[in-house]
Order: C-alpha cells, then sequence, then structure tokens
C-alpha cells in the first residue's frame, strides 16, 4: 500500500527554548576546559621543541616542534567550534549550529595535512646532504635533548587521553581528533628521540629519514579526520547500530508492526530521522496518529533523536486462492440453510482489519419483518462459527419470483451470481 504521513505530530519539532539548557551549558564548560588545557599546554610545548630544535638543527625536532604547534591552531579551532555549537536553531539553521563542530573537525585535519606536505618535501630534500645534527651541543647535549624530548612524550599522552575521554563523554567529535593530534604528536616524538641518540653517534641520515616518519604521521592524521569530518557532511549513511536503536525503539511502540526506510541526518549533537511505521490492521485514523506522536516521543527521550515519522497500513493482500475458498464454503452453507430462497451478489474482499464478505439472500415475500430480522442474525451466526474472523454483511431481500411451491422447488434457489 501507499504510504501516508500522519500529520500534523510527524512535523519536525525543536526542543522549547531553554529545554536541556544545563546539559548544554555542562557539555559546553567541559569541552571549553579541554580545548583550553591543549591550547596552554601545547604552547609551552612548541616553544620548548623550537628552541631545542634551533639548538640542535634537527629537522626532524623542527618538524615535531611545528606539529605541536599546530596543536595550538587545531584547539584554537575546537574551541571556536564548541562557541559555535552551542547556539539555538534559529530561521537560517533549524536543526542548530551542531555541525560547527564537525566542520571543526575538518578544518583541524586540513591544517595537520598542510604542515605535514611541508616536513616531507624538507625532509626528502636533506636526504641528499644531511647536516650535523647537534655539532655545539656535543653528545652529552644530544642526549640531554632526547631526555627532554621524551618527558613531552609523556605529557602529550596524557593530553591526548584527557581530551578522548571528554570529547567522547560529550559527543564531540573535534575534541576527539584533537586528541589523535596529541597522540600523533606524541609518536612523532618518539621518532625525534631515535634521530638524536643516533646523532650522538654522527648518523646524521636518520634524522631526515625519521623527520619524513613524523611528516608522513601528520600526514596521514589529518586524511583521517578529514574523510570522516567529510563524510559526516556529505551525508553518510546511519551506523548499523543507530538504525538498530531506531527500530528497537520504535516497534516496543503498542501498535507498530514493522519499522522500514530508516534515514538519519547529522547534525553533531542533534540527529533528524526519517522512518516509514507499518501499523497494525484495524487501527483508525486517530490511533495511527496517536502511534505516530508516541514513537516520536520515544525516540526524542530514549536517543535524542527528532524523528519524521511516515504511517502506513498493514498490508493487507491476501491471495487470490484464500479467497476462493471462502467463497466456496460460504456458498456450502447458505445453500443449506432452510431459511433462505436463495442468495446472490457473494463478495469476499481483504481489508486492513480482515475478510469482508458481502452478499444478498431471498426470501419467502411473506416473511414477517420480525423473522427476516431473526433470520439475518442466525445466518451470520452460523457463517462466524463455522468461519470465523469473518466480517459479514448480509442484506434480506424479499423474494421476487412469487412462486406457489415457493420455497422448496424455487428455481432460483441455487443461483450463485
Amino acid at each position: 500500500m501507499g504510504s501516508s504521513t500522519v500529520a500534523p505530530s510527524q512535523q519536525t519539532r525543536h526542543p522549547a527554548p531553554g529545554a536541556g539548557n544545563g546539559d548544554e551549558r555542562q557539555r559546553y564548560v567541559r569541552g571549553r576546559r579541554a580545548a583550553v588545557l591543549s591550547i596552554a599546554g601545547n604552547m609551552v610545548l612548541a616553544a620548548a621543541k623550537f628552541a631545542l630544535a634551533a639548538l640542535t638543527g634537527s629537522i626532524a625536532l623542527m618538524a615535531d616542534a611545528v606539529h605541536t604547534a599546530s596543536d595550538v591552531a587545531t584547539s584554537i579551532v575546537v574551541w571556536v567550534g564548541l562557541r559555535v555549537a552551542r547556539r539555538p536553531a534559529d530561521e537560517d539553521h533549524p536543526h542548530g549550529h551542531g555541525r560547527a563542530e564537525t566542520i571543526a573537525a575538518l578544518v583541524v585535519g586540513l591544517l595537520l595535512g598542510v604542515a605535514g606536505i611541508d616536513f616531507a618535501w624538507e625532509a626528502v630534500r636533506r636526504m641528499a646532504d644531511p647536516p650535523e645534527i647537534g655539532g655545539t651541543m656535543g653528545g652529552l647535549g644530544l642526549l640531554l635533548t632526547a631526555g627532554l624530548v621524551s618527558a613531552t612524550v609523556a605529557a602529550k599522552f596524557w593530553m591526548g587521553f584527557y581530551a578522548s575521554r571528554v570529547g567522547r563523554q560529550i559527543g564531540n567529535q573535534s575534541l576527539v581528533a584533537d586528541a589523535w593530534h596529541h597522540y600523533s604528536d606524541a609518536l612523532s616524538s618518539v621518532l625525534v628521540v631515535a634521530a638524536l641518540v643516533l646523532a650522538r653517534w654522527h648518523i646524521y641520515g636518520a634524522d631526515a629519514w625519521l623527520g619524513l616518519g613524523v611528516a608522513l604521521i601528520i600526514i596521514y592524521t589529518g586524511w583521517h579526520h578529514v574523510r570522516k569530518a567529510g563524510s559526516v557532511l556529505l551525508g553518510e549513511a546511519p551506523k548499523a547500530q543507530t538504525v538498530e536503536e531506531i527500530t528497537k525503539s520504535a516497534q516496543a511502540i503498542h501498535g507498530v508492526k514493522d519499522v522500514h526506510a530508516v534515514t538519519v541526518h547529522d547534525y553533531g549533537r542533534r540527529k533528524v530521522a526519517s522512518l516509514h511505521i507499518t501499523l497494525l490492521g484495524g487501527l483508525t485514523l486517530a490511533d495511527a496518529h496517536r502511534v505516530a506522536t508516541e514513537v516520536e516521543h520515544a525516540l526524542g527521550q530514549q536517543l535524542n533523536v527528532t524523528a519524521l515519522v511516515h504511517a502506513e497500513p498493514e498490508d493487507a493482500h491476501v491471495p487470490q486462492s484464500h479467497l476462493d475458498d471462502v467463497r466456496q464454503a460460504v456458498h456450502r452453507l447458505l445453500i443449506r440453510h432452510p431459511g433462505i430462497v436463495s442468495f446472490h451478489a457473494l463478495t469476499v474482499q481483504p481489508e486492513d482489519h480482515g475478510l469482508e464478505v458481502e452478499f444478498h439472500a431471498y426470501v419467502p415475500p411473506g416473511t414477517p419483518i420480525e423473522r427476516s430480522h431473526q433470520l439475518e442474525h442466525d445466518v451470520i451466526d452460523m457463517l462466524a462459527r463455522e468461519l470465523p474472523d469473518l466480517h459479514i454483511h448480509l442484506h434480506i431481500e424479499p423474494c421476487p419470483l412469487g412462486c406457489d411451491p415457493c420455497p422448496t422447488s424455487c428455481g432460483v434457489q441455487m443461483d450463485q451470481a
């Protein structure tokens, strides 16, 4: 059957002004705290790395310093994204500004990619003629520098863990992306430590090769977040788990037989879903309206999803062979009933609430109206006993022939037209 949208409750609804402001405020405060910590921490670490890179002349350490400095910029982007995303829905943005966080993650990825490509090129250029690393510092100075860089590894891992935990708890993709920047920065610093240690024993070519490794890590991290954020902005298909949760929640509402054609649009913290529900047979329009409203309410309360529900009646298709069997069974029962002269216009049709059986029955012309009324009930009761779940419509009519021997030898008694 064709679909029909039950209105007006299925129109997309938005939270009332002020609804959920406490949770959103707390979410913003926690996200801002993580972003500010990332900005401050990266500024300190980047300054230290730049100073050490200037003293040693290491391209790997310089790339690592710029990687850390780029994290300052990306954390600022994350913070700005948080501020924009918390703005309420307006006329131009009816679903809110939540995608600002996804855009922030996209910008972060692009910045990382640009920085990575720049240092990959510089590393390749140095491979042909590796410069001396830490010539004025001596071997001990290189080892001390390696020790200081090792300390930044621990700091970056902790910062990454904190940003990742907060990002997942508040559902902020850009914070999770920022955590990956911390982790990739820590990994690149491990390569820098290896380059400094090898330079202690005058293996200067390792600095360019390990610097290239750092650059490739930066490029991969940037590409990962550009691809992920871009997929969301392009309207990626909902995850199977999300569809399953929506389906399960909708089917828990009494009256819903099936859920299909689920689509989900991601607006950051806000999800807007469209789904079709198949209703059990026999429901009125008012019942359908109520069930669809309950589905919308359940999805909003349980999954924080704003739903647009399309209600469809249960498919009433019945095989023609079954209709023929029912028609023949009704025919046999009516022939045997002593109060009926003949019958005609027998139809069996499937409807939403079951099978509809309708026919006209002739009775002797002089039959009193009370007897006709009682006969109608007797016939309906007989059919209901023998063929349950039928909806029977019987029309009693006086036989138009008026024969004297009626009804024992009536020529129309077998009429089944």
